[in-house]
């Protein structure tokens, strides 16, 4: 980034804090939740090109040929939460995963890769990747 634009952002933030401070608690709680939503894709309903269903299941996946074990919290047509407890500073929003989904009655699975999209301490928010 060139100086002039790297003291603009920095400028930027500051005056973005100053005003953040300015405002009273309930006001910065609001506005806390409302920046995360956005920050989400997975976290508003209205910007979602299918809705999300419950949908719990124990599953598998893998990350870097490692697997682990997790459990599926909702679904959509477009992706999923898994909760799972990972070593978060070897998760990173962009990787690839590929989950197991266990097939009803069957002993086989079905591999479905997966981009994070979303890591929080209970899981992670996994869209899924379309074959073309």
């Amino acid at each position: 980034m060139s100086p002039d634009l790297d003291q603009n952002i920095d400028a930027a933030t500051i005056r973005l804090i100053k005003l953040i401070l300015d405002l009273p608690s309930d006001r910065r709680l609001q506005l806390l939740k409302q920046a995360e939503a956005k920050a989400s894709p997975f976290s508003d309903e209205n910007e979602r090109d299918t809705a999300r269903k419950p949908f719990t299941a124990s599953l598998a996946f893998y990350l870097d040929n490692i697997s682990h074990d997790g459990k599926s919290r909702d679904v959509s047509a477009g992706g999923m939460f898994i909760e799972a407890a990972l070593d978060f500073s070897v998760v990173r929003i962009g990787d690839v995963i590929t989950i197991d989904f266990p097939r009803s009655k069957k002993e086989d699975t079905v591999k479905v890769p997966a981009r994070i999209v979303r890591v929080i301490p209970e899981g992670i928010g996994v869209e899924f990747i379309k074959k073309t």
